[in-house]
């Protein structure tokens, strides 16, 4: 069966363990989950999304 999507293939580059501590240790929960109501509350009309 074929791949279109390529999901298959491996990734060029493998993030490690440390890296990801660092990415998550990066990420204010807080703020992200402000930017998410932010981006979820903006008004707009029926029909107009």
């Amino acid at each position: 069966m074929s791949d279109p999507l390529n999901i298959e293939t491996k990734a060029p580059y493998q993030v490690t363990e440390e890296e990801r501590a660092a990415i998550a240790a990066a990420i204010d929960e807080d703020e992200l989950c402000k930017l998410a109501l932010e981006l979820g509350n903006i008004p707009s009309p029926s029909r107009s999304e």
